[in-house]
C-alpha cells in the first residue's frame, strides 16, 4: 500500500495550515488584507468627494446658466489637468527672460473722443418701446406688404411675447385710429389688418396668395 495516495491515506501526513511553519504565509495574509481595506477606504474618499464636487459643478451650472467662464464651473487645477494649461501659474525668477521691451504706464490722461455716439447708443439700448411704437410698426408693415392678421403679430415681432390681451388690445385701438387702416373679422380672433384704398381682396391675396 506505498503506492496509495488517495486523500484519505494523506491524512495526518499533511502540514498544519496554523502551525509555526506557516505563521509567516498567514502575517503576510493579514498585511495585505489590511493594505487592500486601506486602499478600498481611500478609493471611498476619492470617489465620495468626485460626487460631491460634481453636485456642486451641476448646482453651480443650474444658478448660473450663462457664463463667460469655465472657470465658474471648473477650478484652475482641474482645467489645467484637462486642457495642460496653466492658468494661475506664474514662472519661476530664472525661468523668466526679459525681451528688452520697454513697457510705458499712463495713469491719466485718457480721452474718448465720441462720448456722445456712446450716450446715444446707450439710450437706444436702453429705450422701452411704448404702444404707440409697436402700433407704427404694424402699420408700417401692412404698408410693405398689404396687410397682417392680429394672430401673427408676435410671430413676426411685431408686439413682444409677453403682451397679453389688454396690450394686443391698446396696440389695434391705435392701429385702427390710423387713418386708412381697416380690418377684417374673419372670425372673433383672427382680424385681418390692410389698407383701406387697396381693398380686402387685393390685400389679401398680395399677402397670402388668394382672395378671402
Amino acid at each position: 500500500m506505498d503506492g496509495d495516495e488517495s486523500a484519505l491515506s494523506q491524512l495526518g501526513k499533511s502540514k498544519p495550515l496554523f502551525g509555526s511553519a506557516n505563521s509567516e504565509k498567514i502575517s503576510e495574509l493579514e498585511e495585505r488584507i489590511v493594505e487592500l481595506e486601506r486602499k478600498i477606504l481611500m478609493m471611498q474618499g476619492e470617489t465620495i468627494g468626485s460626487i460631491e464636487a460634481m453636485q456642486r459643478r451641476l448646482q453651480n451650472i443650474e444658478e448660473n446658466r450663462r457664463s463667460d467662464s469655465v472657470l465658474d464651473f471648473i477650478s484652475p487645477d482641474e482645467l489645467n489637468d484637462i486642457a495642460g494649461t496653466k492658468i494661475g501659474v506664474w514662472p519661476e525668477k530664472e525661468d523668466y527672460v526679459d525681451d528688452g521691451e520697454e513697457v510705458t504706464v499712463v495713469e491719466s490722461g485718457f480721452v474718448f473722443e465720441n462720448d456722445d455716439e456712446v450716450e446715444e447708443e446707450l439710450e437706444v439700448t436702453t429705450a422701452i418701446k411704448t404702444h404707440e411704437d409697436y402700433a407704427k410698426g404694424i402699420i408700417d408693415y401692412i404698408e410693405e406688404h398689404g396687410g397682417v392678421a392680429n394672430a401673427e403679430w408676435k410671430k413676426k415681432n411685431l408686439i413682444p411675447e409677453e403682451y397679453e390681451y389688454e396690450d394686443r388690445v391698446k396696440v389695434r385701438d391705435l392701429v385702427i385710429g390710423v387713418e386708412g387702416i381697416t380690418y377684417w373679422k374673419r372670425n372673433r380672433m383672427w382680424w385681418f389688418y390692410y389698407k383701406e384704398e387697396e381693398g380686402l381682396e387685393a390685400s389679401h391675396e398680395r399677402v397670402y396668395g388668394t382672395a378671402p
